[in-house]
């Protein structure tokens, strides 16, 4: 039963690999969750920020943080 389960699950990622108009959008959007800001705005009060998967640039100052994983899951969870 597992076996048949993850045949039929490996069978339809290859349909989707041979679809081009699927499969170029989903690798660009996961390509640019990793290396573009997430999003870019007022982040704090009165100060503009960038913010990526790595950390967050806020009035042109970086700040390191695991922080912004949390954000990204909220993205991701919303566009599914």
């Amino acid at each position: 039963m597992p076996f048949r389960c993850l045949q039929c699950w490996l069978q339809k990622l290859w349909i989707l690999g041979t679809v081009d108009r699927i499969f170029y959008p989903l690798v660009l959007y996961a390509l640019y969750l990793t290396v573009g800001p997430w999003s870019v705005g007022e982040v704090i009060e009165g100060y503009t920020g960038i913010i990526f998967a790595w950390g967050t640039i806020i009035n042109g100052v970086y700040l390191p943080g695991s922080f912004t994983y949390a954000y990204g899951f909220l993205q991701v969870g919303t566009n599914s």
